[in-house]
């Protein structure tokens, strides 16, 4: 699931690990580009009551950002507590510049998946 430097596995417990796995194959199988982790866990802070801060990139999605998390955390079904940020790639282009949260999750969050582009794309 992860490489290393920004691709490598964060130290968490058994029960947070094995929710986080579940959380990225239910959130690659929705379409999602890029799943990062940041906040706490990623950090190394995480305490049990801790939740999991994501972000998820998205390719498009026409549904407004309120519709589309709505969407996301009706499929997740998360089993723990789990704060979700969803954008497509072009919103993400956009708000990088403008928003510190963002750009900070960006440069220095922990790649949890990212999907391969074939070749010339």
């Amino acid at each position: 699931m992860c490489k290393e430097g920004r691709h490598r596995a964060p130290v968490l417990p058994d029960a947070i690990a094995a929710e986080l796995q579940r959380l990225v194959a239910l959130l690659v199988a929705a379409g999602a580009r890029r799943v990062l982790l940041y906040g706490s866990w990623a950090e190394g802070r995480g305490a049990p009551d801790s939740d999991l801060d994501l972000l998820v990139e998205l390719a498009e999605d026409l549904r407004s950002v309120p519709q589309r998390l709505a969407a996301l955390y009706a499929a997740l079904e998360p089993r723990v507590c789990c704060d979700l940020l969803a954008y497509t790639s072009g919103e993400l282009a956009l708000l990088a510049p403008a928003s510190p949260l963002v750009a900070r999750v960006l440069a220095e969050g922990i790649v949890l998946y990212e999907r391969s582009e074939p070749a010339g794309m």
